[in-house]
């Protein structure tokens, strides 16, 4: 380890600031995520010009989500690793812009298929860059809050992502879709430049003032032995395992509810897609659970995993309920104007309805804080140097268990005869993960107690430090 002393900022300074670095760091994030769901819309048009299957078409963005996934684990390293994460993010932010470019120049399918797949893992460096550097913004009572409106913010980017490639789309040919969509990608890196980077520790209660006001730096980084510690830690393990399960649950409703609805309750996708609107309104709850459980943080950091299990419980519960009440609807308007009104008359005169859409409405109001507490623990309990790095695995587990529900679904509901039952089924994997949250609960105190040992260690390290450098500049 080595350290040095740089001009030194004032606490309130720097946590006043915050807000405006915070703002701009969540409207980079928002402008990079647009890229995901630019090419989705014009699948056809592709198909169309380069006469492709829908095999080889969602070949190509399978491929792009999983390469992003997998290669979150190597820049969750390197961004650990680094002394300027931000030019990290600028320089993959560029290289995904000038792909984009080119994949819009693109002379077959197949230089499109490898344009688009290294753009996915260069733009997978975004998740565990921004949480690095969120968490050295807010200190640990207020994460979770932040947490929540990055969240927010950046899936605005993947819906901006989606309609701006429609709309391009449809009108110039999904060339120019991918010609325009480099520009969020271009105003994202400028942005970025702009970013006063938040200081690597700065938010940690043992080194704050030595950090800022004594303008110290914090310079402890990953090795590669550090991997064994971050997963020898229970709570960041159990962290890993749950997501499997919550993700298998998520994998399942997120994709095949819809299908599910149509299918069964004698409707179409458009009016299945505006019942489970209706229900997501209960997404927005994060914005009012984040301030208590930063709060239950506040007052006693077990409250807070409790809290986590009794919202998953909540939404495996609500979610199912949902399911199994909705009954046979009979609308099949494609109109969206009228499919709208239909349905909100439908609701009106239909109780079981109703009370079906209000069940889901819960499910997804509690379950709504799940990502914020789960990233806001996992920071907890890892040493800044770490936390991109143990992010990176939460997103591969992540991965893994949604294409597992998905994967799973289809089986069950082959053996049940019902996708609705198939999804009911698929969220019962919600309840070992409250179960793991109620257990963690038990020896991350212990763990909380550890990271503070440890920064208390480094902080009398980086103060000595300061101490021969004033002896040394005196003797000068």
């Amino acid at each position: 380890m080595s350290s040095s002393i740089s001009g030194g900022m004032n606490s309130r300074e720097y946590f006043t600031n915050r807000w405006k670095v915070f703002l701009f760091m969540t409207t980079a994030s928002m402008l990079i995520q647009t890229n995901i769901y630019l090419l989705i819309p014009n699948y056809q048009l592709i198909e169309r010009e380069f006469r492709i299957s829908d095999f080889l078409i969602g070949a190509m963005t399978g491929f792009y989500i999983l390469m992003a996934g997998l290669f979150v684990i190597i820049w969750g390293y390197l961004i650990d690793k680094a002394d300027n994460r931000k030019v990290l993010l600028m320089i993959n932010t560029f290289i995904a812009a000038l792909l984009t470019l080119l994949g819009s120049v693109s002379i077959s399918f197949s230089m499109l298929f490898v344009i688009h797949v290294l753009t996915g893992i260069f733009i997978g460096s975004l998740s565990p860059t921004i949480y690095s550097m969120l968490s050295d913004l807010f200190k640990p009572g207020e994460r979770v809050r932040a947490f929540n409106i990055w969240s927010i913010v950046s899936s605005v980017g993947s819906g901006i992502g989606f309609g701006l490639g429609l709309l391009i789309g449809i009108k110039y040919g999904w060339r120019t879709a991918m010609l325009y969509g480099s520009i969020p990608l271009f105003i994202a890196i400028l942005i970025i430049f702009l970013i006063k980077e938040p200081l690597r520790a700065a938010s940690e209660d043992e080194l704050t003032d030595l950090i800022l006001d004594s303008g110290v730096r914090y310079t402890y980084r990953i090795s590669r032995k550090d991997l064994k510690f971050i997963l020898k830690n229970k709570t960041t393990l159990f962290l890993i395992i749950q997501s499997i399960f919550v993700y298998i649950a998520w994998g399942s409703f997120s994709t095949w509810a819809l299908h599910a609805i149509s299918r069964e309750l004698g409707t179409t996708i458009i009016i299945a897609t505006i019942i489970l609107a209706l229900a997501s309104i209960g997404n927005l709850g994060a914005f009012i659970l984040a301030p208590i459980a930063d709060r239950m943080r506040v007052i006693n950091p077990r409250y807070k995993t409790l809290m986590a299990a009794l919202c998953i419980l909540s939404e495996a519960i609500f979610l199912s309920l949902m399911m199994l009440s909705l009954p046979v609807i009979n609308i099949y308007d494609t109109n969206v104007t009228n499919a709208v009104i239909g349905v909100l008359e439908k609701v009106s005169e239909n109780k079981t309805l109703a009370i079906a859409i209000l069940f889901g409405f819960i499910g997804l109001f509690a379950g709504s804080i799940l990502g914020p507490i789960r990233d806001s623990t996992l920071a907890d309990v890892n040493l800044p140097e770490h936390r991109a790095t143990a992010i990176s695995l939460i997103s591969i587990a992540s991965l893994v268990g949604r294409s597992l529900g998905i994967i799973l679904t289809g089986a069950f509901s082959t053996f049940f005869l019902s996708l609705r039952t198939a999804i009911v089924f698929s969220q019962m994997f919600l309840i070992p993960a409250a179960g793991m949250w109620v257990y963690l609960s038990i020896f991350y105190i212990s763990e909380l107690k550890l990271m503070k040992e440890i920064l208390e260690e480094r902080k009398k390290a980086l103060e000595s430090y300061v101490e021969k450098s004033k002896k040394f500049l005196k003797s000068s």
